[in-house]
Order: C-alpha cells, then sequence, then structure tokens
C-alpha cells in the first residue's frame, strides 16, 4: 500500500481496510473511516496535492464571492466575475475527481465503486451535491433575486453549496488519514495536501459563520448597527457584548477544533498550525476588504505557539491530560493576543469583566472540545442482557 512521504505515494490498487492510527476514538472512525472494497486504490501524494489546488481555486472563488456581496451592494444577477470564478474552480474540482475514477476504472480495471479513490467517496458525492445547488441556486436567484446581507448565509441553496464544498476540500485530508502514512516524521512538503485541506475546510466552514467570526464584528461595528435597532443602552451594550462574545466561542470550535482534529492521526510537522491559522484569518479579513488585516499577526502568532507546543510536548488523545493542557492553552493565547490587538488598534469597549470572561469561555470550549475527544469506553458497563427481567406489580 502506498504511503504519505514525499512524492512516495505510488497510487496503486490496494485490498482490504486502511490501516489503524495509534488512537482512533468512534467518532474518528464514523467520520473518516469507511471500509474499503475488495478491490480499491491509493492516491499518490501528488493527486492530492493537485485536489488541493483545484480546492483552492474553489474557495478562493467563494471569498471573492463574498467579498463582492459585501462590497457591492444591489447585485441582482447570478452571472457575475465572481460566479465565474467560483463555479470554474467547481468544475475543475469535478473533472479531476471524476477523471480520478475513470482513470482507474479504464487503467486499473477496478469495478464499480472501488474506483474511486480511498478517502474520496465522500469528495465525489460533494460533486454532485455542489451541482445541485449550484443549479438550485441559479434557479432561486432567477425567481426571487439575489439575497443581501445576511440572508445569503441562511439561503437553503447556499448552505447545500456549504455542504457540497466541505466534502470536496477535506476530501485530500481524508484520503491521507485513512492511507498508512506514519504518525510523525513528515515536513512541510510532504503533510503539505493534509495542511492545505485542513484550512480549505475550516476556512469555508469559517465563511458560512461569518457573522459570528469576532474578528469582522469589531466592537465600533457591531455598536454603530445596534444603535440604529435598540433606543435603550443597555440593550446596545448587551447586544454587541452576546454578538461579540458567541463568535468567540464559534471561532474557538471550528479554529482550534481543526488542529485538534489532526492529532490523533499525526504530530503534524512544525508550521502547520501557523499556516492553518495565518491563512484562515488572511481569507476571513479579505471579505472585509482587510479592514481588521491587523487581527491577522495575532492568530499567526498563536498557530505558532501551538507548533512549539506539538513540537515541544506532542499532545495527542493518548495522553489526555497534555491534549486538553494544549487545547486550553491554545485558545487562551489566540483570545488574549485578538482582544489586546483590537484594544489596541480600535479600542474594544468591553469591561475588564467582559474581557476576562469571555477568555474564560472561550478557553473552557477548548477544553470541552479535547475532553470530548478523549473520552475512552465506559468502565463498568452492565450488559442488559444480564440484568433480571422486571416483576409486573401483583404478579409476584
Amino acid at each position: 500500500m502506498a504511503t504519505l512521504t514525499g512524492q512516495g505515494r505510488t497510487g496503486v490498487p490496494v485490498s482490504g481496510t486502511p490501516t489503524d492510527s495509534p488512537f482512533r476514538p468512534r467518532v474518528f472512525r464514523l467520520v473518516l473511516d469507511c471500509p474499503t472494497t475488495a478491490q480499491s486504490w491509493t492516491t499518490a501524494w501528488w493527486h492530492d496535492l493537485v485536489s488541493v489546488l483545484f480546492g483552492a481555486w474553489l474557495a478562493v472563488g467563494l471569498f471573492v464571492d463574498g467579498w463582492a456581496h459585501n462590497a457591492l451592494r444591489g447585485l441582482e444577477t447570478f452571472f457575475t466575475p465572481w460566479h465565474a470564478l467560483l463555479y470554474s474552480g467547481f468544475l475543475a474540482c469535478a473533472v479531476w475527481y471524476l477523471g480520478l475514477t475513470v482513470r482507474a476504472r479504464v487503467a486499473h480495471r477496478i469495478p464499480s465503486i472501488g474506483a474511486i479513490p480511498v478517502g474520496y467517496g465522500w469528495g465525489v458525492a460533494g460533486v454532485f451535491i455542489f451541482g445541485a445547488g449550484g443549479l438550485g441556486d441559479m434557479t432561486w436567484h432567477l425567481y426571487f433575486g439575489i439575497e443581501q446581507g445576511i440572508d445569503a448565509l441562511f439561503s437553503p441553496t447556499h448552505i447545500l453549496l456549504a455542504i457540497g464544498l466541505i466534502t470536496i476540500l477535506a476530501a485530500p485530508l481524508r484520503a491521507a488519514w485513512r492511507g498508512p502514512s506514519p504518525r510523525a516524521g513528515h515536513t512541510i512538503r510532504s503533510f503539505l495536501p493534509v495542511i492545505l485541506s485542513m484550512t480549505l475546510t475550516v476556512a469555508v466552514i469559517a465563511f458560512f459563520f461569518m457573522y459570528l467570526w469576532t474578528p469582522l464584528r469589531p466592537y465600533h461595528i457591531v455598536k454603530s448597527i445596534y444603535f440604529s435597532r435598540f433606543a435603550n443602552g443597555s440593550d446596545v451594550r448587551a447586544s454587541y457584548i452576546t454578538s461579540g462574545v458567541t463568535g468567540m466561542l464559534v471561532m474557538t470550535a471550528v479554529m482550534i477544533g481543526g488542529v485538534l482534529w489532526l492529532l490523533p492521526r499525526w504530530r503534524p510537522p512544525f508550521g502547520t498550525v501557523t499556516i492553518v491559522f495565518s491563512l484562515v484569518a488572511t481569507l476571513m479579513s479579505g471579505i472585509g476588504a482587510f479592514e481588521q488585516a491587523y487581527l491577522i499577526w495575532p492568530q499567526a502568532l498563536a498557530g505558532l505557539c501551538g507548533d512549539i507546543a506539538i513540537r515541544q510536548f506532542d499532545p495527542t488523545p493518548a495522553r489526555p491530560v497534555m491534549f486538553r493542557v494544549f487545547a486550553a492553552s491554545l485558545a487562551l493565547v489566540l483570545w488574549i493576543g485578538v482582544l489586546g490587538t483590537d484594544a489596541v488598534y480600535r479600542g474594544l469597549g468591553w469591561s475588564p469583566e467582559v474581557i476576562g470572561g469571555s477568555v474564560v469561555w472561550a478557553t473552557l470550549t477548548a477544553l470541552g472540545i479535547a475532553m470530548l475527544m478523549t473520552m475512552g469506553p465506559v468502565s463498568g458497563a452492565v450488559d442488559p442482557s444480564t440484568l433480571p427481567s422486571p416483576v409486573e406489580p401483583g404478579t409476584g
């Protein structure tokens, strides 16, 4: 079976089931592991690299389209340059994913569904999901017009597009997860498809929660929005604090959850977390025309701290205490940096109690995710079949 070491993955037919990783909780087996068919094949390193490059084309198209909807009010047509960039990226992904499958059927005579590369099943399904969402979106726009503002993020057809996007972009990650790649010893080059696949997946999830993404909702913007809707100053203050803190919790779950997801399977090479945090921060800042670009560097710095911690302490779910401390510490560093930088540049407008409490809640959110990921099987559970049958009242 091929391995993920530089270009050493050969892309050949294999049989059986994927190799087990050192630690695979049930949640990871459900989401990332599926039995292979009697004859399946794994992609080579360069296959996955091409997949993420086409995926980057698709993701950049999404973010440019998001920028256009925010910056260019009054768009009233489906046929825009931004949609052209988005859907051309999708077409490239579709041709590539389906081409890999067809090539396997012809070159290796792999029958039926086994021709889909290992880990790419949901990616191929995502091609059809995204295609259906695109047709539905065009029909929706023709009949109901173009959504404006936050409404676009709740459009049913856009949510369908989001599902398709995530499954397409996560395919190289799933392929590497299910392959026999070693847990440690990777370089940035050999691990690049995994890094970019995770980055793009996290970025797309962040995109569809942009209305709760704290760096895009700084104090002075949220304040002006709510002043126009509430006459009572206390309502205004409570509203922008609620919006900001909720966004912190969502951002913590998405950003740090994505990093934690890698650790049961690999010890990522130094620089992985920095790349993920930096690229996601850059893409999200681009939606707002980089007005909050000054918040990119504290997120990159938090990623660097995460890389140092991984190199020094190797946090894995097999070492639950270290894993949980890593998650909580990463959230703490992230939010001290982001809130501190925002306060220096623009003025946060929160009381010390709100600032301190929001950082604590974000840290507890990361800790809670890590605890869920390190929950082992219940010990001492009683088999229900060994329990005596209940006695009906009046019969015994």
